[in-house]
């Protein structure tokens, strides 16, 4: 069985009884995925988790696409 995503919508979330937010309600704009992302990479640099360069290209690719809704 597939790993779920989670909702799109928050009606879609409800229709399902999934008690975690949608993704829309996750992130209400595209700005918000962007900072988000942001946030996460820097955590990840900070901690030696990930490279600058990699942390640089996810945002470019976040800022480009918006919000991924598969892997």
């Amino acid at each position: 069985m597939a790993a779920s995503t989670g909702a799109r919508s928050r009606q879609e979330r409800l229709d399902a009884s999934d008690p975690r937010l949608s993704i829309e309600e996750r992130y209400p704009s595209k700005e918000a995925y962007v900072a988000a992302i942001k946030t996460a990479a820097d955590g990840l640099v900070a901690d030696r988790y990930l490279l600058p360069e990699d942390a640089s290209r996810l945002v470019s690719q976040a800022e480009r696409e918006g919000v991924r809704l598969a892997p």
